[in-house]
C-alpha cells in the first residue's frame, strides 16, 4: 500500500547549526562585512542549499496552509520561515560580493 503525500514527513533540520545567520541576527549587510573582513567569499551553493531546504518543505507548509487549523502546525510554519529568512540572507550577501566585484547583481 503506498503512503499517502500526508503521512511523509518533512525533511529533518540540518545537524549544522546557522552560525554565520545567528552570528549576524539575519543581517546581511553584517554578514557581508565580517566575511569581507575574515577574508571569506560567498560560495553560490550556500544559497542554492537553503533554498532546497525551503523547498523540500513546501509540500507540507502548503498541506498545513490548506487543511485544519493551523495551531496544530505552527511549529512547521515557523521552521519554514526560518529557512525563508536564511535564504534571503545568504542570497543578500551573495548580492553584496557580485555588487563589489562587478557592479551589478544577477540575482
Amino acid at each position: 500500500m503506498a503512503k499517502s503525500a500526508s503521512r511523509v514527513k518533512p525533511p529533518k533540520a540540518p545537524n549544522r547549526p546557522p552560525r554565520l545567520f545567528l552570528e549576524t541576527k539575519g543581517s546581511p549587510l553584517q554578514g557581508y562585512l565580517l566575511m569581507r573582513s575574515r577574508g571569506q567569499n560567498m560560495p553560490a551553493e550556500w544559497g542554492v542549499r537553503m533554498q532546497a531546504s525551503r523547498k523540500a518543505r513546501e509540500q507540507f507548509v502548503a498541506e498545513a496552509l490548506q487543511k485544519g487549523p493551523l495551531q496544530r502546525k505552527w511549529a512547521l510554519l515557523q521552521e519554514w520561515e526560518q529557512y525563508f529568512m536564511r535564504e534571503a540572507f545568504y542570497t543578500g550577501i551573495r548580492a553584496l560580493f557580485e555588487l563589489e566585484r562587478e557592479g551589478f547583481t544577477k540575482l
